[in-house]
């Protein structure tokens, strides 16, 4: 699910930045990986997004995804 103000831009290139994040089991954002460094209304917009949580034996676990807000433009 994107934030709305992601979602109300015109400009993918500005949201180009692959990231690696951790998800817990509820499908929200625990961290970014510090290796990539992001303008802060990307960790922003990041920390905002919801993501279906991965699933192991019938049950909900934390997990990692990588995610670049670009290819919400797609």
């Amino acid at each position: 699910m994107a934030p709305s103000e992601l979602l109300a831009s015109k400009r993918p290139k500005d949201f180009d930045f692959p990231l690696t994040l951790d998800i817990d089991a509820k499908g929200r954002v625990t961290r970014v990986d510090e290796s990539t460094i992001v303008p802060g209304q990307i960790s922003q917009i990041v920390g905002e997004l919801m993501f279906f949580p991965a699933i192991e034996n019938r049950a909900a676990i934390a997990s990692m995804a990588q995610v670049n807000l670009r290819d919400f433009f797609r």
